[in-house]
């Protein structure tokens, strides 16, 4: 059925307004809420679902679930029904005492204590402790994808000048201004100056805004590439920052050559050119010196934020971006010939299977994905794709649709001209998925990289038939409630103990 139930309820709730959070308290609060309810709604998903995949060839889990102690975010509640049956077993069991006991009464015995451990699973009802251990490490995981990835680009570039712009918006996407000295998700330090505004539509607002006068930028910055002959590839890294007031501005890196560095000081000139002298002030363009600091680390220092939980400041941070998770506040360009999805999947073979490799790669200065594009390019790793067609619908239209009519029609007439012309909203779309994975091992090559980039090794020869890793559909979820998973990683734990 094209219609599915989520689209179906997206049609049904729009008429709901969501919410929007109009003071400085209120959008901290749900911000920290947010935070709360989404490691809580991942990690209960993570244990009902992904936990318990298995490869379908090997039956062997994809996850160790011993090494995951996925228990630890849990607490175990007992309730006085659930020991009622227990309750019941004994009394049986003492009437048979009672009596004596004789052999052929055995199987009595066995069923009583059979009933108490299979009653004792069903004793434990677990519930989340309400912290945010999970999430905390999900985002660290994601922000040192993000760091590898600037690293890459910072070294594809070493001979490029790396220039900082800085998109600020004026007041009028302000509720609040900084007055003196104060830490990000607190109040004391600012001032209100906008008394009717929302403050969660102004900041939705401010990035629409920056979003838009980047593309603009972008567009007009490439015209002069174009029109000067220059085809090297412009690289660019884009992070949108909340200011102490939670409205966000935007940090650009561009990494230019002669002729970009020329066109990128003619677009500067063109965008402030219709702007204030007050507006002008809030902008910025920095050269980075590579002398004093490479463009990494400047960079580094926003993105620093996202896995150091040291302050409340920082923590904040990362509460923020998930609460506003729709908005791309990370953005860069791509690689130069591969993928973040075969990156991710030669990283996880090679620490399952090779960590010696992965090891001798990390300690060297190259960045990580540059070695593993490598081994993608020569064939250490090879990849098939499949091309797959997928229907969506495209909610923007839908919205505007509903928008239009809803001031003159019935709100029940609108949906459902809605939904009998769904086809209208229709988009298919075509997805490129991996088909197939294969580490095909080649010692010569795999040297001849090191030796490339002046890595140390101390790799010996090794004769490796070639593996095919990964198959699409490989894998499959059994899922599970919340007490059976945690149950089964507990036991799984105490096996582990027991045998070491």
């Amino acid at each position: 059925m094209k219609l599915n139930n989520q689209i179906l309820n997206y049609i049904n709730e729009l008429h709901i307004k969501p919410f929007k959070a109009k003071d400085f308290d209120t959008i901290t609060q749900r911000i920290k809420d947010n935070y709360l309810t989404t490691s809580r709604n991942s990690e209960n998903y993570f244990i009902r679902n992904l936990a318990h995949i298995h490869n379908k060839n090997t039956n062997e889990p994809l996850f160790d679930l011993a090494k995951n102690d996925i228990h630890k975010n849990y607490t175990a509640k007992l309730y006085i029904n659930t020991l009622k049956p227990i309750k019941n077993a004994k009394n049986n069991y003492d009437i048979i005492n009672g009596y004596g006991y004789f052999p052929e009464q055995k199987y009595l015995l066995e069923k009583y204590e059979n009933d108490v451990v299979e009653y004792s699973n069903d004793m434990e009802t677990y519930t989340h402790k309400n912290n945010t251990d999970f999430i905390e490490q999900m985002d660290a995981k994601y922000s040192f994808k993000k760091l590898a990835k600037v690293k890459y680009l910072d070294y594809k570039n070493t001979d490029k000048t790396p220039v900082m712009l800085t998109f600020t918006p004026d007041k009028s996407f302000r509720k609040y201004i900084k007055v003196e000295e104060c830490i990000l998700g607190q109040f004391d330090g600012l001032q209100e100056i906008n008394k009717d505004a929302n403050l969660e539509e102004l900041i939705e607002k401010s990035y629409h805004y920056l979003n838009d006068t980047f593309r603009q930028f972008y567009r007009y910055f490439k015209n002069l590439n174009t029109r000067s002959g220059d085809t090297d590839k412009l690289d660019f890294i884009m992070i949108f920052e909340p200011h102490k007031s939670l409205t966000l501005h935007l940090h650009i890196l561009f990494y230019c050559n002669d002729t970009q560095l020329s066109n990128l000081n003619r677009s500067w000139e063109n965008y402030l050119k219709d702007l204030t002298p007050k507006q002008k002030k809030a902008q910025d363009f920095k050269t980075i010196d590579i002398n004093i600091a490479s463009a990494t680390s400047y960079i580094s220092k926003y993105l620093i934020k996202e896995y150091n939980t040291d302050t409340n400041e920082i923590s904040f941070f990362q509460q923020y971006k998930r609460y506003f998770s729709q908005l791309k506040l990370f953005r860069t360009s791509n690689f130069y010939h591969t993928t973040q999805a075969k990156i991710d999947k030669m990283y996880s073979y090679l620490t399952a299977n090779y960590p010696d490799i992965l090891e001798t790669i990390r300690l060297s200065d190259i960045p990580i994905y540059e070695i593993l594009e490598q081994f993608d390019i020569q064939g250490l790793f090879q990849f098939t794709k499949t091309k797959i067609q997928s229907i969506t619908f495209d909610r923007k239209l839908i919205k505007e649709f509903y928008d239009t009519y809803k001031d003159t029609h019935q709100d029940y007439q609108i949906k459902q001209e809605i939904i009998n012309n769904i086809d209208y909203f229709e988009r298919t779309i075509t997805i490129s998925k991996i088909d197939t994975a294969i580490f095909i091992y080649n010692h010569s090559i795999l040297l001849n990289i090191f030796t490339t980039y002046n890595i140390d090794h101390n790799l010996q020869f090794e004769t490796i038939a070639p593996d095919k890793f990964y198959i699409q559909g490989m894998y499959e979820i059994n899922p599970l409630d919340i007490n059976t998973s945690i149950s089964i990683a507990n036991n799984i734990l105490e096996e582990e103990l027991l045998s070491a």
